[in-house]
Parts: structure tokens; sequence; C-alpha cells
């Protein structure tokens, strides 16, 4: 129930010669269309990142879309965080 605060989340994945993934986060339900955009992760780094994702109390679900088209194989997200008082 402590506020997180996210300074960046890494995407573990491929490194591609082009493409991106789209991170979305839904900080309610996960089921209405509360989805918003945190970032792009560029593919063609050696590691993905998107800093500065903001601050949620409780849960939060994260949904990741890669629509190119170009193969993807990513393993996990990476998210670092500090817990609020």
């Amino acid at each position: 129930s402590k506020k997180k605060f996210v300074s960046e989340i890494t995407l573990i994945c491929d490194r591609q010669a082009s493409g991106t993934a789209l991170l979305e986060a839904n900080d309610g339900d996960y089921e209405s269309g509360d989805w918003y955009t945190l970032g792009t992760f560029d593919l063609t780094q050696m590691e993905p990142k998107i800093p500065r994702c903001g601050s949620y109390e409780g849960g939060r679900a994260y949904r990741l879309t890669h629509s190119d088209n170009t193969a993807f194989r990513a393993e996990a997200l990476q998210i670092t965080y500090t817990v609020g008082t």
C-alpha cells in the first residue's frame, strides 16, 4: 500500500537492427481502458530503457506491444524503484 517511485524500466531482450516496443501501464483494475503510455523502448540499444516512469500506490500492470514486422524475443522487464514512507 506504500507509494512506489519507478526511476527506470529496462527491457531484457535481443538487440535488433531496427524497431521499437511500446510500454503502457494501468494502476486501476487492469480491465478498463485506463492504460497510459510510459514510453517506447529503442530495440537497437544494448539495454533499452525508459527513465522516469512515475509513481503509484497499490498494484500496477504493464503491457508491452511490439508491432514492427520483425522477430521479437524478450525475457523480462527489470524495474528499478524505491518505496516511499
